[in-house]
């Protein structure tokens, strides 16, 4: 299995208890170190990073239950 790594995945790991208090549940976009949209679901966090601007990001979910591997996606 090939490793992937990005400043993204980088960002969320090193802060993740901090992001995950802060955007408890809720869908996050992330591009480079920072977020750049969230929201409750989905298409709503998505749609706030392309209202800010952006194009590509990595978009999962803040939870301390674990990664949602069901859903990491780089846009």
């Amino acid at each position: 299995m090939k490793e992937i790594k990005s400043p993204e995945l980088e960002y969320f790991s090193n802060n993740f208890n901090e992001i995950c208090d802060k955007y408890k549940d809720q869908w996050i976009c992330i591009k480079n170190n920072e977020i750049v949209g969230y929201g409750n679901s989905l298409i709503e966090a998505n749609n706030m990073a392309r209202n800010n601007g952006y194009k590509k990001f990595l978009t999962t979910r803040a939870s301390k239950k674990g990664w949602n591997i069901d859903y990491v996606s780089i846009f």
